[in-house]
């Protein structure tokens, strides 16, 4: 089968996920939960609003060439692939996601800006300087019109020079300012190696155009999502902290790699791909602007709408060349970056904190909030669309079996949702929604020797196997 929706979507050419498309069409329980993924990238005070000019880095083409650098290859000692820096994407949520992936997005933001501010503010007491290293250094200065630059121009490097740099230079810039990524005998170590690759795919550069300082502007602790006091070091007895930023772009591009997969679905399912062979593609912010479309829609229902919607935009969109179409985008992206980050500088745009958002929520809205508190408990994941299902049709029963998980802001938030109770509920709703299911349910899981008593065959005793 070809893969013309896929390369739409650009998922044949991202090198850090591996996208995994079933066959099959999409039903309205997987559709559900996207809409609420949709919602909490895209939607008001979401992922997308939350970082501001950083998101905007991501659609620049180079920002496929940072995350390469991170890939590891590598065999296990027990034999396979063991190579890190991917990441397995299914739809409907589904995914894999590790530590190592916020540690790539950490040293893409957090040394990216280190060496950009070193090398464009070298005047160590420069009040600019000083503020931009707030994340890593604090300081008592405040966002102000007077925060001005006092360094020496002729001191100060371009940083889009530096992926130009003879080898030799990039590494003495490493070595000057990370000594101990390098061994006693002066070879450099993985860290300054990724270091080099990393320059050299012009990451600096990049930070220079759309995010030389983070607009959400706070720690949080990893395991709980708490808001914390400023950094805690490796080598501290208190629990694992990360920016708030590092955290929200993880969750955005993971989220949004998962509702891509969803969508090749629905557009295979709707026939797009015979539609669309002769198009040069879409930029990575047009393909955002396919999903949105996509999730806005009712599917199951009105699929003629959905799909003379998106043949409207794609053939509009792609009246003009890719190339001259996302250029014009990368330059206005940087151009909104840029006003953006002069606006956190001298305070009429708000930093994302406590002093701005009183108690951060990882600058959610409440709906999305709420949507984060369910995406994190697999199982009320898989219960949501039952009850999205069950208040649509107004089913009383199976209402009450899922108000004390859904039913207000204090049980979508606190409620401890387990497996056991997962099993049982996930029975008695789906009965409760259409009494028809409930034998075909049971007898689907259970044989006659069960106690459920299902309509299924008995089972071997000695093999556990099912007895025709």
């Amino acid at each position: 089968m070809g893969q013309d929706l896929e390369r739409l979507f650009g998922m044949l050419a991202d090198p850090k996920r591996i996208y995994r498309v079933e066959e099959g069409e999409v039903d309205r329980e997987e559709f559900q939960v996207c809409v609420v993924l949709d919602q909490l990238v895209f939607g008001p005070k979401g992922y997308v609003e939350t970082l501001g000019p950083t998101w905007n880095l991501i659609h620049d083409p180079r920002f496929n060439a940072i995350e390469a650098a991170f890939i590891v290859h590598r065999n296990s000692v027990l034999g396979g692939d063991a190579t890190l820096g991917k990441q397995y994407i299914a739809g409907g949520g589904q995914f894999t996601s590790s530590n190592y992936d916020l540690e790539q997005y950490s040293e893409t933001l957090g040394e990216g800006r280190f060496f950009h501010t070193i090398l464009t503010h070298p005047n160590a007491f420069c009040p600019v300087r000083k503020w931009l290293e707030r994340t890593w250094c604090p300081t008592v200065l405040k966002p102000n019109p007077e925060l001005v630059c006092v360094c020496d121009p002729s001191t100060k490097i371009n940083p889009h020079d530096i992926k130009d740099w003879p080898e030799d230079k990039i590494w003495d810039l490493i070595q000057t300012e990370c000594p101990n990524y390098f061994r006693k005998n002066g070879t450099p170590n993985r860290e300054a190696e990724q270091h080099f690759k990393l320059f050299k795919a012009d990451l600096l550069g990049v930070i220079d155009d759309y995010a030389i300082t983070p607009q959400a502007d706070e720690w949080i602790e990893l395991e709980t999502g708490d808001v914390a006091d400023g950094y805690a070091g490796p080598s501290c007895d208190l629990p694992e902290r990360i920016h708030l930023e590092v955290d929200v772009l993880e969750k955005a591009l993971t989220y949004r790699a998962s509702l891509r997969v969803t969508a090749v679905k629905i557009l295979k399912n709707l026939g797009l791909d015979k539609y669309i062979k002769t198009t040069d593609g879409l930029t990575d912010i047009e393909r955002d602007q396919l999903l949105r479309i996509v999730y806005k829609s009712k599917w199951p229902d009105e699929k003629p709408q959905l799909m003379n919607d998106l043949l409207t935009y794609i053939r509009n969109t792609t009246v003009r060349p890719i190339k001259e179409r996302e250029d014009e985008q990368m330059i206005l992206g940087k151009a909104g970056s840029k006003l953006t980050i002069a606006g956190l500088m001298d305070g009429t745009v708000p930093l994302i904190n406590r002093a701005t958002d009183g108690e951060v929520q990882v600058g959610l809205d409440e709906m999305a909030e709420l949507a984060d508190a369910i995406m994190k408990n697999p199982f009320k994941k898989e219960l949501y669309p039952l009850w999205q299902k069950a208040v649509e049709f107004e089913n009383k029963v199976a209402m009450d079996l899922l108000f004390h998980i859904f039913g207000n802001r204090e049980a979508i938030m606190c409620y401890n949702l387990e497996e056991g109770e997962f099993e049982r509920l996930q029975i008695e709703v789906k009965t409760a929604l259409d009494p028809k299911m409930s034998r075909a349910f049971e007898g689907e899981f259970h044989s006659t020797d069960s106690y459920r008593k299902g309509d299924g065959a008995p089972v071997d005793p000695v093999t556990g196997k099912l007895l025709d």
